[in-house]
């Protein structure tokens, strides 16, 4: 990334590419010389994954798995900063708990925070996947989005993997890539412009690819002996007669969903960071 910042400022004021990374929330304190600038610097902004859904059951016991949570947003914008800012770095969402019941759903993943620099900027969250089971059809939550789930019309399909984050350079179109849909019946969990999201029989679908290693997509939870989807960029795996893999820490990835055969959790979303650049 330092490269690409490096030809943004060209250099032109003759002082060295400088940066501060926020893992958590905390203050940004332009130094004199930013200041004395007029404050302009360049922010990559990522924001927390959603978590993924936990198992639930339909009528006869058969237990039904989890879409996956949707990875993160990430964006990178110009900026003015000439005061301190308050740094909110926003935090990955908790993996729904399991069903419990005949055709009770097992709870949705809850969706990532914001992140964001005082009022400068705001990126929202990562949509949390949906609980599986239950007797009608589920969708992910909204942000990039996380998948669906099985339903009783689906019989033990596996759930739906976690949309990619959406990532965008100002208004530009430069490392642009899709954000992810909703999936329906173990459906597509999202999509790039190169991957669908969906499940493969049984097995949970892959989460989407999200961008440089950040911002992907948890994957769906499995059908009872079948194979639970894979995380993509930092989000978890979809669980497996287990309960669905957490996200990388401080990758804005989404938490995989849980895996049929009993009552298993999602797994959480993950934080994501702010890195701000500047030149003095």
């Amino acid at each position: 990334m330092s490269d690409i910042f490096s030809n943004l400022f060209g250099g032109s004021s003759g002082g060295r590419l400088k940066s501060q990374t926020f893992l958590s929330t905390g203050t940004f304190t332009p130094s004199p010389q930013l200041v004395a600038n007029g404050g302009g610097c360049w922010a990559e902004v990522v924001s927390g994954g959603g978590g993924g859904g936990g198992s639930g059951q339909q009528s006869g016991g058969v237990y039904c798995p989890g879409g996956g949570g949707g990875g993160g947003f990430r964006k990178i914008v110009q900026v003015f900063i000439t005061s301190p800012q308050v740094v909110t770095v926003g935090t990955g969402g908790s993996g729904g708990a399991a069903g419990t019941g005949s055709d009770t759903k097992g709870s949705n993943g809850t969706s990532g925070t914001a992140s964001s620099i005082g009022s400068i900027i705001s990126v929202p969250g990562g949509g949390g996947g949906s609980g599986g089971g239950g007797s009608t059809s589920n969708l992910g939550l909204s942000g990039a989005c996380g998948g669906g789930n099985a339903s009783s019309t689906a019989n033990v399909s596996a759930g739906g993997g976690g949309g990619a984050g959406q990532n965008g350079f100002s208004s530009n179109t430069l490392f642009s890539q899709a954000g992810g849909g909703s999936g329906s019946l173990g459906g597509s969990g999202g999509a790039t412009s190169t991957q669908l999201g969906g499940d493969t029989a049984n097995s949970g679908g892959p989460g989407g690819l999200g961008v440089n290693g950040v911002c992907g997509g948890g994957g769906g939870g499995s059908a009872s002996g079948s194979s639970g989807g894979s995380g993509a960029s930092g989000g978890g795996a979809g669980g497996s007669n287990s309960a669905g893999g957490n996200a990388v820490t401080n990758s804005g990835g989404g938490g995989g969903g849980a895996g049929g055969g009993s009552s298993y959790a999602g797994g959480n979303g993950a934080s994501g960071y702010i890195t701000i650049y500047w030149n003095e």
